[in-house]
C-alpha cells in the first residue's frame, strides 16, 4: 500500500472518530429544539455538522503545535460548538401557546402565525444542506491535496555527482648508479735513467697486447721476466707504466654523483567522503528542522538522511534527502542548509567534504 492511500485512509478514519463524538453532543440543542416543538431530526444534523467542524478546528490547533499565532483556530472551534446550544436555547416555539391563544379569540382577535411570533425550521433545513455540501467538498479537497503533495515531494532533493581525480603518475624510474671508475696503480720503472740529449724525432710505436701471465707469488716474479718489462723491475709493477708514479699512492676520489631529480608529489584528493558520525561531530552550528504541519496532522515521524556536500570553508554547498518519509524530507533538507562545519584539510590543502546528517521526527 502507497503512502498516499494510507494518509487518505489516516484522514477517513480521523473524520469517522470525530463524528462519532460529535454524535452525542448533537442531542444537546436537538433537545432542547423538541422541548419548543421544532423538528428534533433537523436540529440534530445541524448541531452534529456545527460540533464535528469544532472538533475538526481544535484537532488542527492542537497538530500544528497549538500556538498564540493560530489561536484563531481554537476561537472558531469554540463559536462552532457554542452557536447550535445557544440558537436552539434562543429559537421560538413553533405554535403559540393554546391559552394564549384562545385569549385573543375572546376578545374577537384573530390569530396570525409569522416569523415573529412562531418559529420555523428553514433556516435550519438550510444550514444542514449547507453542511452537507461542505463536507463533500472537504473530503474532495483533503484526499486531491494529499495525492498531489505527496505526488510532488516524492522527487525532491539535489543529485551530486562525486568526479573522483585522476591517480597520481607514476613516479619515475630511478637513474642507474654511475659506473665506478678503473683505477690503475702505476708503479715506478727503477730501471730508467735520464737521457742526456732529447732525440729530435719520436716515432710511435703500435705494439700488439701481449696477454700478461699471472704470478703466483709476487716476490717470486714471473720466469723469463714480463714482455715489455725493465730489468729490475718492482714486483707488482704493471707492464708500460708511467715513470715517477709513486707505489702504493691513492687513486683520484670518483666523480660526485649526479644529483637525483625529486618525484613529483601526487596531489590530494579534492573531496573526501566523512562517516556521518565523524562530519556531525564536527559541526560548528547546528539548525532544528521544523516539524511539517502536515506530518503532525497525518502522525508521520521517523528518521529523515539528508546528504550534504561541504566546500573548503565548512558551509554547506548542497544536500539531498537520501531516506526517510516524504513529508518529513523537504523539513530536513532546509535545516541541514543552515549547518556548518570545521574546514577540512588534506595534507595542508582545504577540500571538500561529502556526508550524512540524521534528523529525528519525534511526535
Amino acid at each position: 500500500m502507497s503512502e498516499q492511500v494510507e494518509l487518505v485512509l489516516f484522514l477517513l478514519r480521523e473524520m469517522l472518530i470525530l463524528a462519532v463524538i460529535a454524535t452525542p453532543l448533537a442531542l444537546i440543542p436537538a433537545y432542547i429544539a423538541k422541548k419548543k416543538g421544532r423538528s428534533f431530526t433537523l436540529w440534530f444534523i445541524y448541531g452534529l455538522f456545527a460540533f464535528f467542524y469544532a472538533l475538526v478546528a481544535f484537532d488542527f490547533w492542537w497538530y500544528m503545535g497549538a500556538t498564540a499565532d493560530i489561536a484563531w483556530l481554537f476561537v472558531l472551534g469554540i463559536a462552532l460548538a457554542a452557536a447550535p446550544v445557544i440558537h436552539a436555547w434562543r429559537a421560538k416555539p413553533a405554535m403559540l401557546e393554546k391559552a394564549a391563544a384562545d385569549r385573543n379569540l375572546m376578545f374577537g382577535n384573530l390569530v396570525e402565525s409569522s416569523s415573529q411570533t412562531t418559529g420555523n425550521d428553514r433556516n435550519i433545513y438550510f444550514f444542514d444542506t449547507m453542511g452537507a455540501w461542505t463536507t463533500i467538498a472537504f473530503l474532495i479537497v483533503a484526499i486531491t491535496g494529499v495525492l498531489l503533495v505527496n505526488a510532488s515531494l516524492s522527487d525532491t532533493g539535489e543529485s551530486v555527482t562525486l568526479v573522483a581525480t585522476p591517480p597520481p603518475p607514476p613516479a619515475a624510474a630511478p637513474p642507474p648508479p654511475p659506473a665506478a671508475a678503473k683505477v690503475t696503480k702505476v708503479q715506478p720503472d727503477a730501471g730508467f735513467t735520464s737521457v742526456k740529449e732529447a732525440p729530435k724525432e719520436i716515432k710511435t710505436v703500435v705494439e700488439k697486447k701481449i696477454p700478461v701471465p699471472v704470478a703466483q707469488n709476487f716476490s717470486e716474479g714471473v720466469a723469463g721476466g714480463v714482455p715489455g718489462g725493465v730489468p729490475g723491475g718492482v714486483p707488482g709493477g704493471v707492464p708500460g707504466g708511467v715513470p715517477g708514479g709513486v707505489p702504493g699512492g691513492e687513486p683520484p676520489p670518483p666523480p660526485p654523483p649526479e644529483p637525483k631529480k625529486e618525484e613529483p608529489k601526487p596531489e590530494p584528493p579534492k573531496i573526501i567522503r566523512k562517516s556521518g558520525g565523524v562530519l556531525q561531530g564536527s559541526a560548528t552550528r547546528r539548525a532544528e528542522p521544523t516539524y511539517p504541519a502536515l506530518a503532525k496532522a497525518a502522525r508521520v515521524s521517523g528518521a529523515v538522511v539528508v546528504e550534504v556536500t561541504v566546500d573548503e570553508a565548512g558551509n554547506v554547498q548542497s544536500a539531498r534527502a537520501i531516506s526517510g518519509h516524504p513529508l518529513l524530507k523537504d523539513a530536513a533538507v532546509a535545516a541541514a542548509r543552515n549547518w556548518k562545519f570545521t574546514p577540512t584539510q588534506l595534507s595542508g590543502v582545504p577540500v571538500k567534504v561529502i556526508g550524512t546528517i540524521t534528523f529525528n521526527f519525534n511526535l
